[in-house]
């Protein structure tokens, strides 16, 4: 509900969700090695345009006006598109949505991802990757020459997570000032 409640108002009928894929390079706080975050980010999108997928229309043109912006952290060895149900429901509502996929802690590491190393790894780059995906997010928004120019609600900021993820959303919360809502989904024993 708190969710609806920052979203834009869309027009009816205005459900078509577009799907593009960034990758954000940050350093690592354990390894000072470089960390890329392969990022799948959903949007209100033009009707028709783009290429239709599985996960929306890839690369299609942003529906016109301004949106608030969700980060989406997956669980222990997942996968950004992961939560489809729900990251493509937030963007046909009018949301932007951004899901890092979280290095060293993904489906396509298994079973290192599982390792005590991996978690612990993952433990203390999940709340800088996040806010390191909103920077780069609002970065973009401000950029002129980008997809998202002029697109991103400041003041509508959201996290959310799944699993261990919904730790990260937890942390994330208490350790940033700009994320206005979070929604932790089964955060375990966090």
């Amino acid at each position: 509900v708190v969710l609806l409640a920052l979203a834009a108002v869309s027009p009816a009928g205005a459900a078509s969700v577009g799907v593009t894929t960034r990758t954000f390079t940050k350093t690592s706080v354990t390894t000072s090695e470089p960390r890329p975050l392969v990022t799948v980010i959903w949007y209100p999108a033009v009707a028709r345009s783009g290429t239709p997928e599985a996960f929306g229309l890839r690369d299609a043109t942003v529906r016109r006006g301004h949106y608030p912006l969700i980060v989406f952290s997956h669980g222990t060895c997942g996968r950004s598109t992961q939560s489809t149900y729900f990251t493509m429901a937030l963007a046909a509502a009018g949301f932007v949505v951004a899901a890092p996929a979280h290095l060293g802690n993904t489906a396509d590491e298994f079973p290192d991802c599982l390792s005590p190393g991996a978690f612990v790894d993952s433990a203390a780059n999940r709340v800088p990757d996040v806010r390191f995906v909103l920077d780069a997010l609002l970065a973009l928004a401000d950029d002129s020459s980008s997809f998202l120019a002029g697109r991103l609600r400041t003041d509508r900021i959201g996290v959310a997570g799944l699993s261990f993820r919904g730790f990260t959303t937890l942390s994330t919360l208490q350790q940033q000032p700009r994320p206005v809502v979070g929604l932790a989904m089964v955060p375990g024993r966090w």
